[in-house]
């Protein structure tokens, strides 16, 4: 059910439109703040990937992380995609501390207006993406990418609180945390693909660099693979 909600979501928050990076630069650091806000995220959750033995595992608690991992992989992936400037957006404002910009697209089957707005705060890059069909307007997507680009949040606009937090830390572990409100939290380390799922209702999911691991449910009983 989780997922049906966050997958009907994001389709419907989504615009159809072709993305694609334009070459326009912030004075400060020679890199627009689009680009700051989405970079290092984009780098890493390309990157990530689970061991050969857990992929080709076909124990069912295995195939459980590798379909939660895909989800969450597909999550952040739509974000930064709708996160991403098309060509034929027009920039309201270019400078080193903001940027903003507007384009059409289609809101479902309702043409649409995005308007796209990044800042440079002290510790960090804030960002809203607006969307108006008709008579409604909303920040369908709003939130904050550290100035270090180590973690950020995305905040989706459905009526009921909906969040997912990310960070990279100095042992090279991805960390995603999502809140639908019932939270989940997915670490993966890049260099081993080791990892860790756990659930507010106690299930753990862990696994090695080898691709074993294990289940532990909500009655902690373990469950190897």
């Amino acid at each position: 059910m989780r997922k049906l909600i966050l997958y009907t979501i994001l389709f419907s928050v989504g615009l159809l439109f072709n993305s694609c990076n334009n070459d326009n630069e912030s004075p400060q650091d020679n890199t627009a703040l689009r680009e700051l806000v989405t970079r290092n995220l984009t780098e890493n959750i390309i990157n990530v990937k689970l061991p050969e033995p857990l992929i080709s595992n076909t124990n069912e608690n295995a195939k459980e992380v590798k379909a939660e991992f895909d989800f969450f992989v597909d999550l952040v992936g739509q974000l930064l995609t709708y996160l991403k400037v098309p060509e034929n957006a027009i920039s309201s404002k270019i400078t080193e501390n903001e940027e903003s910009y507007n384009w059409f697209g289609f809101f479902i089957n309702s043409s649409v207006v995005v308007k796209y707005n990044i800042t440079r705060g002290i510790d960090k890059f804030n960002f809203v993406y607006n969307v108006t069909a008709g008579d409604t307007t909303l920040d369908a997507i709003k939130g904050y990418t550290s100035s270090n680009e180590q973690n950020g949040v995305f905040f989706v606009d459905t009526g009921s609180p909906v969040s997912l937090s990310w960070k990279i830390t100095d042992s090279s572990n991805l960390i995603l945390e999502l809140m639908t409100p019932e939270k989940t939290t997915f670490t993966i380390n890049k260099n081993n693909r080791s990892g860790k799922i756990t659930y507010d209702t106690g299930v753990i999911y862990e696994w090695l660099e080898n691709g074993s691991g294990q289940k532990t449910d909500e009655n902690n009983t373990v469950f190897k693979w």
